[in-house]
């Protein structure tokens, strides 16, 4: 290796170093903003059933939900998020400034997800798929009430059995009238200084939890019907549901940070590839000259023999 290319690798893993401390320190500061207006929505002592409540109706309730003239106004750097970042504002930002202008469903989910995990509940996002397998809308499985229950955030649905019981994501698979009735209570804001002057149902027919999944198979474009059936020819009904979103996903900031690794990762790869197959070609034709010149001087060897048999002639 020479000394140039040392010198790169030292400066690039410095810098790699740096950007993934940055990263982590901005996530670790969100986090702690984030607890700070969970514990004022919900006492810590609250129950988990109360907190998820709460939590539901805040998110509906109180984060705002911007226009994009408004989001022109932001900051350059959250501003960018919004408008050009394929990952989107994190749980921090749509606390801060409000949802996707766009898209609200992926940013309430992402607080709404934050800040229960503030008092310690886990959750996994669910991803509502239109006939094309196409991700739409999104939801929230949270662990509460000693099982999985179901919640919209966007709506401000907590779904529920008539008595009071959380409605679990094969629940509303299977029982459509459980689904529609949860739905007459669920509207969501439009945008705006003005959004709480029109109320937005939930469309039954579009929204439905008939092609739910953990994980969004737009993500595999146009693989993902391929993908979906071999899930579900290799393992049944539950094969779609084995892929998952992953819960970095929730902070784009530990998103870009993997892609960053990944990514150097595989230039290094890549380089340590290119120099052993550099390496490979030189040896293969050293080896291949020396067995021509080893094979040249035993093709010799006859003929010297040859020409001393017959100088012994007389």
């Amino acid at each position: 290796m020479s000394p140039k290319v040392r010198k790169a690798l030292w400066i690039g893993g410095a810098f790699l170093l740096l950007v993934n401390a940055g990263l982590w320190l901005s996530v670790e500061l969100d986090k702690a903003y984030i607890a700070g207006i969970a514990f004022q929505i919900a006492p810590k002592s609250s129950s988990d059933v109360e907190i998820v409540e709460a939590v539901t109706a805040y998110v509906r309730d109180r984060i705002y939900h911007p226009t994009y003239e408004e989001v022109l106004e932001f900051p350059w750097y959250v501003r960018w998020n919004y408008l050009y970042s394929r990952f989107r504002p994190g749980p921090g930002a749509v606390l801060a400034y409000g949802t996707h202008h766009i898209g609200p469903c992926q940013s309430n989910s992402r607080a709404f997800k934050a800040l229960l995990n503030a008092f310690g509940i886990e959750s996994r996002t669910i991803i509502q798929h239109d006939k094309d397998l196409l991700g739409i809308h999104s939801v929230v499985e949270v662990d509460y009430a000693n099982t999985f229950g179901i919640c919209g955030p966007t709506y401000g649905l907590v779904y529920k059995h008539p008595d009071g019981r959380p409605a679990t994501l094969k629940d509303l698979r299977t029982n459509r009238v459980l689904f529609e009735e949860n739905l007459k209570r669920g509207f969501a804001y439009g945008w705006g200084p003005n959004a709480k002057a029109t109320q937005r149902y939930i469309s039954g027919e579009l929204y439905n939890f008939e092609k739910a999944y953990y994980f969004n198979y737009k993500w595999f474009g146009p693989f993902r019907w391929m993908a979906f059936n071999a899930l579900h020819g290799l393992l049944g009904d539950k094969g779609p549901d084995l892929v998952v979103r992953p819960d970095w996903y929730t902070y784009p900031a530990y998103t870009t940070a993997i892609i960053l690794d990944f990514g150097a990762a595989f230039v290094l790869f890549a380089y340590y590839l290119k120099r052993n197959s550099f390496r490979f070609k030189r040896r293969s034709i050293l080896s291949r000259d020396s067995n021509a010149h080893s094979s040249k001087r035993i093709g010799k060897a006859p003929n010297l023999v040859k020409t001393a048999s017959l100088s012994r002639l007389p």
